[in-house]
């Protein structure tokens, strides 16, 4: 579901990804709103240090190239927490597993379909989520390059 509010509290509730649009480009952060406000006030702060700094240019073309700097960063940052986000459900997935597993080597003649389904569907959403990891840390390779 897609939708546009301006009640912070309701965004934080029910939000679990930004679509982002800015200068005319659309992107997308895979976090929570708390993460993507934060990464934002990051920014921000780092634009504010670069133009206070003495010998800076406040204008012109060195700017521009700061600001996709900093946003390239901050892309890295919200992939890595993403990675995270996936480590952490991958962890608990395998954890399941890995509970089944102990369950059948205890119980070596007991039947129990409903586990073998479920040790099925944890495989299968294991290896989803695998895919989705190596394809966040691909992007944050890209990003580093």
């Amino acid at each position: 579901m897609i939708f546009v509010s301006h009640a912070r509290t309701f965004v934080n509730a029910l939000c679990d990804k930004v679509l982002e649009i800015r200068f005319g480009t659309l992107r997308n952060y895979p976090g929570p709103y708390e993460e993507y406000v934060a990464d934002l006030a990051e920014i921000m702060e780092m634009e504010v240090r670069r133009e206070t700094s003495p010998g800076s240019p406040s204008t012109g073309g060195g700017n521009a190239a700061h600001v996709k700097k900093a946003e390239a960063r901050a892309k890295i940052k919200e992939l890595q927490r993403a990675v995270e986000r996936l480590e952490k459900l991958m962890k608990a997935l395998d954890r399941e597993r890995s509970e089944i597993l102990q369950f059948y080597f205890e119980n070596p003649t007991e039947y129990a379909p409903e586990k073998a389904t479920r040790l099925g569907e944890l495989d299968e959403e294991y290896k989803r989520k695998e895919e989705e990891w190596f394809k966040l840390q691909e992007q944050i390779i890209e990003g580093l390059s």
